[in-house]
């Protein structure tokens, strides 16, 4: 039944462009794992199928993989001033810079839901993602965020942005609001201030960039949570150092240094080490080695303890050693 579902909507998407600008791809790649602990190989073949459609403030997009679906719709400048975002596990709900996280899609954890923005004369977002509980009723408890930013209006005046969150969290019943100010007096230094009514209490940060190709940045929380981290590049051109530390009472604490070459003959290679902290300390590393020729690209990657399909630490994977060959058409 997969098959047919399939073809028949690779069918319609051969017909649509008849009568619109639209832009198919296919690809397929093949995965082989291999878990040096428990010496298994895993072979995993994945096909997929994206549909994507633009047209002046109209863009579509439809991504088909192994069966499930996830797409989204928007529609930007709509009178000048309106963006609207429909969204199937393609959605970002944008927080503040220390005292509420933002909310992220991931594969392991698409976000549904709508967006709405405005972007002028003040900056203001709106989001709401819609959670159904199943019980003898079902019945939605979903959450709402909303964000407004001065910057459109004030930014003339040392980058001046006074800003504001508000998140309505339905399923537990959590009210949260944070206000806060930035400036950027110059070009070199920023600075900001935020208060709100969770545990975080409040925060104060910046950043600094003492030289060209060097950003220092970080904060302090009141509940004495902070981050301190640092962003090198171009000291060899294309070369790129990231590195940060991490403390808070309320979450898990971390810390890792990521490394990026410059393209090599072989291709391009990142790799990261890092330590993440929850109920037991745990290493965190990952070697990666992209290349590509033609149409076809190669991918290995050494890792343990971080998901690339979310782009974090995740705990629950093992060593393995994995190489993904991706076939684009």
């Amino acid at each position: 039944m997969r098959r047919i579902v399939f073809l028949m909507l690779t069918l319609l998407m051969l017909i649509v462009p008849v009568f619109a600008q639209v832009n198919i791809s296919y690809k397929v790649d093949f995965s082989t794992k291999y878990y040096p602990d428990s010496k298994k190989v895993n072979f995993n073949p994945n096909y997929y199928l994206q549909f994507t459609y633009k047209e002046s403030n109209i863009n579509a997009y439809l991504d088909i993989r192994d069966g499930s679906w996830r797409s989204y719709l928007s529609f930007s400048n709509v009178l000048g001033l309106l963006n609207i975002y429909f969204a199937k596990y393609y959605l970002n709900v944008e927080g503040t810079k220390a005292l509420f996280d933002p909310i992220l899609y991931s594969r392991l954890g698409g976000l549904n839901g709508f967006q709405v923005s405005l972007s002028k004369p003040i900056k203001l977002t709106a989001t709401y993602i819609p959670r159904q509980i199943e019980s003898d009723v079902d019945f939605n408890l979903g959450r709402l965020t909303l964000k407004a930013e001065t910057l459109p209006m004030s930014g003339k005046f040392m980058g001046l942005n006074i800003y504001g969150l508000y998140d309505k969290d339905m399923l537990n019943m959590i009210d949260t609001y944070v206000v806060g100010a930035e400036a950027n007096p110059f070009s070199f230094l920023s600075l900001f201030f935020e208060y709100g009514n969770n545990a975080r209490q409040w925060a104060v940060g910046g950043y600094l960039k003492p030289i060209l190709n060097l950003t220092l940045s970080g904060y302090y929380r009141g509940d004495g949570g902070y981050k301190l981290e640092f962003n090198l590049k171009d000291i060899i051109p294309k070369l790129t150092l990231n590195g940060a530390y991490f403390v808070a009472p309320d979450s898990a604490n971390y810390m890792y240094l990521l490394l990026v070459l410059p393209p090599q003959k072989l291709g391009n290679i990142d790799a990261l080490y890092g330590r993440y902290t929850s109920f037991k300390d745990y290493d965190v590393f990952y070697f990666r080695l992209s290349s590509t020729i033609g149409k076809i690209s190669n991918t290995l990657r050494i890792y343990k303890n971080w998901s690339f399909g979310a782009g974090w630490f995740d705990t629950t994977l093992p060593l393995s050693f994995e190489d993904v060959i991706t076939l684009s058409f």
